[in-house]
């Protein structure tokens, strides 16, 4: 082989080396696997203990998409199941009467919600319960670690919330299963009265 052609054939090689390498720098860089939301239910309960709206009660099922990475949160309030009856609840929105819990007027039948869960605390924000932009928030500890993203059960997870009404202010509730809305009956003598309230598995949305 004479030495042009050797030559030839080392300019082509270093070409080639160069090419390979200019397009492995171009191209697009491998990206993770998205995690997909996992869908959780709870039985959840607000109850506005003072203030204006002193008596507002929300309850139901939480339908959520959790994101798995950091716990961040959005769904929607779903009506549950009375646990005494067994009957599926027609709101989620209710007022403390003599009668028990009666639904509001107009009737709510779902409430949007957002918020996060990571280790052992909880934040939710119940969307436009007093009307366009006039909200919920509560925070809260649950029973067991979660992690970040809701990793393990939360079990019962306690806190208190104020809203929708700027002086509201009341206790909020969460467990796996079934929750208490506990209230005075408003017939004399006062009586006190504990409904509990249970999840309502649902399609995923």
């Amino acid at each position: 082989m004479n030495a042009n052609r050797r030559w030839s054939i080392a300019v082509l090689v270093v070409v080639q080396v160069f090419v390979i390498m200019a397009t492995a720098a171009h191209a697009a860089p491998a990206t993770a696997p998205v995690a997909q939301p996992k869908h959780e239910q709870f039985a959840f309960q607000y109850t506005v203990r003072q203030g204006f709206s002193e008596g507002l009660v929300i309850a139901g099922t939480l339908d959520l998409d959790v994101d798995p990475g950091d716990g961040t949160f959005t769904g929607v309030l779903i009506p549950g199941i009375n646990g005494d009856t067994k009957q599926r609840l027609t709101a989620v929105l209710f007022n403390v009467a003599a009668q028990g819990l009666v639904p509001t007027s107009p009737i709510v039948t779902s409430l949007r919600v957002r918020g996060q869960i990571s280790g052992h605390a909880a934040h939710i924000v119940i969307l436009d319960v007093g009307g366009p932009g006039i909200h919920v928030y509560g925070t809260a500890t649950t029973t067991n670690d979660t992690g970040n993203g809701l990793h393990t059960d939360p079990g019962r997870t306690i806190g208190w919330a104020v809203g929708p009404e700027a002086d509201d202010a009341g206790n909020w509730g969460v467990d796996t299963v079934t929750v208490f809305v506990c209230f005075n009956n408003l017939q004399p003598p006062p009586v006190r009265v504990c409904i509990p309230i249970a999840t309502f598995e649902v399609t995923k949305r």
